[in-house]
């Protein structure tokens, strides 16, 4: 784990007007946790890379909000990061890779 804790806060207000007070917040890694993690990733067995992945974010992840199927806010804990859109958990993963959105 890092020696600076540096907490990584991603919007989620991209997926539309009813999000745009949501978010997820991670302890960002730094360079050895990111080798660490494409080394679990990484693997033959894409449906274990796949497990390996989430069960890493749930490692570092802090606390976040989202919406429901009802509408309404409510907290996202780390239990919660498999059911989330895959869309939600590309970003996370840019996101913390440090990568440069082309978009910003």
């Amino acid at each position: 784990m890092a020696k600076f804790k540096v907490i990584k806060e991603i919007k989620l207000d991209f997926l539309g007007s009813d999000w745009k007070d949501c978010y997820v917040k991670f302890v960002a890694p730094n360079f050895v946790d990111i080798e660490e993690m494409t080394k679990k990733v990484d693997i033959e067995d894409k449906s274990k890379g796949v497990k390996n992945a989430i069960e890493w974010l749930k490692s570092i992840f802090i606390d976040g909000k989202g919406i429901d199927m009802d509408g309404k806010l409510v907290e996202i804990t780390k239990d919660d990061l498999a059911d989330l859109p895959v869309e939600i958990i590309t970003k996370v993963f840019v996101s913390l890779k440090g990568e440069v959105d082309p978009n910003l």
